[in-house]
């Protein structure tokens, strides 16, 4: 019977949710194997376990000068083999009872998450007490010196950036595979719709998920702040899932705060449901770390990364940045302006009759949440603008599919239909978009672009164009 071991150090969380994911995996993959899966950190001393992981929480929450500087200086080839002799003796030593395990088990294949493993498993192969087949699978978007295990069998990088940073530091084309960091399985879109309807959120409102990693770092508690005060100029728009991790202070505070409060706002704990959280969301508030990154890339949310520990996270957060796929805004009031901003840039473009600009956003705001009903209204106007009607028609239809109760999606269906001569269709649309005003006089209908329509208008019109028929649905 084939063994693999999976290990990983606790030194925030996501080493540990990519360790995880990555032995789920392997479960799948080869029921007929036994996988384990281990903290390294449970084989040392248990001082040095609760040193390790509060050393890094106190350099990152209170001197990230200091982290930022030993990052970058040990990453300079010089420094780098100038300190590798004394961190591997001081690793071997940290986890010799890891090394009598290993010995003692005689595993097939190790794959670690993180380098304090790589790094023990390297001397191990190098001095033949481990014959076990090694795979390095880096966590980060970036692959640090520390990462480097020249005796590894397989390096896994997470990009082909990440792959041509480690073939520059001298790893063999070979042993290079480009797989991306894991995540679990259960981090698709599909699992959106389903979300959704669990958590009881209201669909008129966006949701927007706020998360502190692991453990609580930078602002958290004032981005949280911040995202209420939306509800002030955007009132009825905004809704919040908090994720406070391990801070139990932290969550009790905003769980009183959001009994008071009129935006809508569920504070958790630590969660293993991270997945049916980001599925509910239309966006995701975050520090940068690379494993929240890229479930949040898998899931197609768009993100807005508040803080950034120096180091590693930041060049996570510049590839997110490159990519298009969220932004960085590490001053607390810029978070509240990026969530609103995030569809309001292409209304912007609209107005300026810069279409190819609106359309380019809109579609991007798609690619990301294929339901987004505002993106569908956006991509109607344009095609209105340009003279399509068709297309106006079809993205007007997808925004009625995906959020029915939405009155100026029914009165621009009417519009369409009307000026092309299909009375009975803009009847309908009419009716509908008449009783959705009567049942909840929404001046945006629940959309973020601003419409601006005036409401005594708008219902004169789908009265005279549509009647007092009870209204059918959209056609």
């Amino acid at each position: 019977m084939i063994t693999i071991l999976v290990a990983y150090v606790t030194a925030g969380a996501g080493h540990r949710r990519a360790a995880e994911a990555l032995a789920q995996a392997l479960r799948d993959a080869a029921p007929e194997a036994t996988v384990e899966c281990v903290d390294v950190l449970t084989y040392a001393p248990r001082r040095f376990h609760a040193f390790y992981a509060q050393t890094y929480l106190f350099l990152v929450r209170h001197l990230p000068w200091v982290w930022k500087i030993s990052y970058r200086l040990l990453d300079h080839l010089w420094l780098y083999r100038l300190v590798q002799p004394l961190r591997r003796w001081w690793n071997l030593r940290i986890a010799r009872r890891f090394v009598e395990f290993l010995q003692e088990r005689a595993f097939d294949a190790v794959v670690v998450t993180h380098f304090l493993p790589a790094d023990v498993c390297s001397a191990g192969k190098r001095a033949g007490w481990l014959t076990a087949r090694l795979v390095v699978v880096v966590t980060d978007l970036y692959p640090h010196r520390f990462w480097l295990s020249p005796e590894a069998d397989t390096v896994v990088g997470s990009t082909a950036e990440s792959a041509e940073v480690l073939r520059q530091r001298g790893v063999a084309e070979a042993r290079i595979r480009v797989r991306g960091i894991p995540i679990g399985k259960s981090f698709t879109r599909a699992a959106s719709q389903a979300a959704t309807g669990a958590l009881r959120m209201d669909p008129q409102r966006l949701t927007v998920l706020v998360t502190s990693g692991g453990t609580t770092v930078g602002s958290f508690e004032r981005v949280v702040e911040s995202l209420l005060a939306l509800e002030t100029p955007l009132p009825g728009r905004v809704q919040l899932l908090v994720v406070c991790g391990e801070d139990e202070t932290t969550k009790q505070r905003l769980v009183e705060r959001a009994r008071t409060h009129a935006m809508p706002m569920q504070v958790f704990g630590f969660v293993n449901t991270m997945a049916e959280l980001m599925g509910a969301s239309d966006m995701i508030v975050s520090k940068a770390g690379g494993l929240t990154v890229s479930e949040a890339l898998a899931m197609g949310r768009p993100l807005i990364l508040y803080h950034v520990i120096p180091g590693q996270e930041q060049l996570n957060a510049r590839y997110v940045a490159r990519h298009g796929a969220g932004c960085v805004a590490t001053q607390v009031a810029d978070v509240a302006a990026a969530v609103r901003g995030l569809l309001l840039d292409g209304w912007q473009h609209l107005q300026r009759q810069a279409y190819s600009e609106a359309l380019a956003l809109a579609e991007a705001a798609l690619r990301r949440d294929e339901w987004s009903v505002d993106a569908c209204v956006l991509l109607g106007f344009v095609a209105r603008r340009r003279g399509d009607p068709e297309e106006a028609l079809r993205r007007f239809r997808q925004a009625a599919y995906a959020r029915y109760h939405c009155w100026p999606v029914h009165y621009y269906l009417g519009e369409i239909h009307r000026a092309a001569g299909r009375d009975e269709p803009a009847r309908r649309a009419y009716r509908v978009a008449l009783q959705q005003l009567t049942e909840q006089p929404d001046p945006d209908g629940g959309l973020v672009l601003p419409l601006d329509l005036p409401l005594a208008d708008v219902r004169l019109l789908c009265a005279h164009h549509g009647g007092t028929a009870p209204p059918t649905p959209v056609r």
